[in-house]
């Protein structure tokens, strides 16, 4: 008899021949931060792929296996005054950097977790008092 290639992505038909049909068995692991993305057929020659990047303050979680997982927000910031630079890969370790001191008279507007934001000119301020 033939034998079937119709494993599921990452499996392979193992033990197959002669009278014997065999059985899906488990590729080996992908490595590190991959992902299967085929079956191996006849043997355990599982296709893989590194797990996507994701977005500047997000990181992958699950990725591994037969999975590309998904993407979560970042969450290792102090929570004002900060934003993200980077991706964490596959952990949640994002860079981040302090958002930057404005010039006399203005004040930052705008700084989160995703963007800096920018230096705006202050507008009011109470009568005989000046701004630092």
């Amino acid at each position: 008899t033939l034998c079937s290639t119709d494993c599921a992505v990452g499996q392979w038909r193992r033990d197959c021949g002669g009278t014997q049909a065999g059985f899906c068995a488990a590729c080996t692991r992908p490595p590190l931060d991959h992902f299967h993305t085929s079956s191996g057929g006849l043997a355990d020659n599982c296709g893989a792929e590194a797990c996507p990047p994701c977005a500047t303050g997000e990181w992958r979680s699950g990725c591994g296996l037969s999975s590309p997982g998904s993407c979560l927000p970042c969450s290792n910031a102090p929570d004002v005054g900060y934003y993200y630079t980077s991706h964490g890969q596959t952990t949640n370790e994002c860079n981040y950097t302090e958002c930057e001191s404005c010039p006399i008279g203005q004040y930052r507007a705008g700084c989160t977790k995703a963007e800096q934001g920018a230096c705006k000119p202050c507008t009011w301020k109470p009568p005989d008092t000046y701004f630092i």
